[in-house]
């Protein structure tokens, strides 16, 4: 087409607000005219008589530029980016909280939760906690199983445990009081609303039994959280497990839903 075309489509697509859709429309114009322009020709006249007749049947710029610009409101194009600008925001604010709680160095996670939003991994807080002190002594191992959901919360065994005891004595710790031997065993813990505090478990929902008939009340019971808001563990201990039992099975029951836990000995158990 030819320039005088081109000043015409600007100046209509000027007066639409929608500078999103103004390059189609004015592709649109464009063609029209084109048609029109070829249409006139192949009538008689030649190109350049032929173009200025097709603007000129048009009408006037503005008016037909004010009325594109009712057609095409400029809000749901309005809409559309900024919602994706807020998506890439908040994308790059979880990305930066992520990062932040992952490090455990404060940041933008610190100030949004006051924590980071996840710890290690299930496999390394069981590396770290199930380290023996200089007066703990490996009585038994085995292997951990089974989970649930409380609330939110989704739990699932790690798949290692273990039963140690105490060279010369006895161990007192504040929430179990004094004991010669403890199982223990790690699970995950994971949910993803972030406002929420951590899964806190009162004493009075755990209880435990062994193979060979034994029941643990809630005060030979602690369950600690350790990790972040949105990933972390359940350490979980047993104090004075039967030395000769190979099964303990390990219940925490609220009235939010239920976990329960499986621990198999190897070699007998803890004798």
């Amino acid at each position: 087409m030819g320039a005088r075309s081109e000043i015409y489509c600007r100046r209509v697509t000027q007066h639409m607000r929608c500078k999103w859709e103004r390059p189609q429309v004015a592709r649109e114009l464009l063609d029209h005219l084109e048609d029109h322009r070829e249409a006139l020709q192949a009538a008689g006249m030649d190109r350049v008589e032929a173009e200025e007749a097709a603007v000129a049947a048009m009408g006037d710029p503005e008016a037909l530029g004010r009325a594109l610009d009712r057609l095409h409101s400029p809000w749901p194009w309005r809409i559309f980016h900024g919602a994706a600008a807020l998506s890439v925001f908040l994308a790059l604010t979880v990305a930066w909280a992520l990062a932040a709680g992952h490090s455990n160095s404060g940041g933008l996670g610190w100030l949004l939760w006051e924590e980071g939003l996840f710890s290690p991994s299930t496999a390394q807080v069981w590396a770290e906690a199930s380290q023996l002190s200089e007066n703990e002594v490996l009585l038994a191992t085995g292997t951990a199983s089974g989970g649930g959901t409380i609330g939110p919360y989704r739990l699932r065994a790690w798949e290692e445990a273990q039963i140690a005891g105490f060279e010369g004595g006895y161990y007192h710790f504040e929430g179990l009081g004094s004991y010669d031997a403890y199982l223990a065993l790690a699970a995950s813990c994971v949910h993803w609303e972030p406002w929420l505090e951590p899964l806190s478990v009162p004493r009075y929902a755990l209880s435990a039994v062994d193979d060979r008939g034994n029941t643990y009340g809630p005060g030979q019971l602690y369950m600690d959280y350790r990790g972040g808001r949105l990933l972390g563990s359940q350490w979980i201990v047993l104090s004075d497990p039967d030395p000769d039992a190979s099964r303990f099975t390990i219940t925490v029951d609220t009235d939010q839903g239920a976990a329960v836990f499986t621990v198999e000995l190897e070699k007998g158990g803890a004798a």
